[in-house]
């Protein structure tokens, strides 16, 4: 079986997998579910970089704070809210938050909206029709 990748090659599987493999003369209803298919991955693409954009925007502001001030003061924080962990004050766990939630979420997002990910223009390129199995 032919691999193809991205949202097309996605398209086209459950296309097949309702419908059988393509031949010459394309039905018009995988057409039109394909399109279904392209539309609803682009959307969901969508609405993954919106929220990781927002995640990590949000994840840059809030260990600003705690890195300033590691004793909490700046949010408010008791500092017997860490007397069950491992750290005396919050400037580990703002370098934590800052780097896990902010710069890899940044990180993700930049390599989703500039890599092109499940709709990228690498599935445009790499789809030639619909293929059989």
């Amino acid at each position: 079986m032919i691999r193809e990748e991205g949202a097309e090659g996605f398209a086209n599987t459950i296309v097949r997998s309702r419908w059988g493999s393509c031949h010459n003369g394309e039905d018009r209803r995988a057409g039109k579910v394909r399109h279904e298919v392209l539309n609803t991955v682009k959307t969901v693409r969508l609405l993954a970089l919106i929220t990781l954009g927002f995640l990590g925007v949000t994840s840059l502001m809030g260990p600003i704070p705690l890195i300033l001030d590691p004793s909490g003061g700046m949010l408010h924080l008791p500092p017997d809210m860490l007397a069950h962990s491992p750290f005396h004050n919050f400037l580990i766990p703002g370098i934590m938050l800052l780097t896990a939630n902010g710069f890899l979420s940044l990180a993700v997002l930049w390599a989703g909206a500039v890599g092109g990910g499940v709709a990228g223009e690498g599935a445009r390129n790499s789809y030639s029709g619909c293929r059989g199995s």
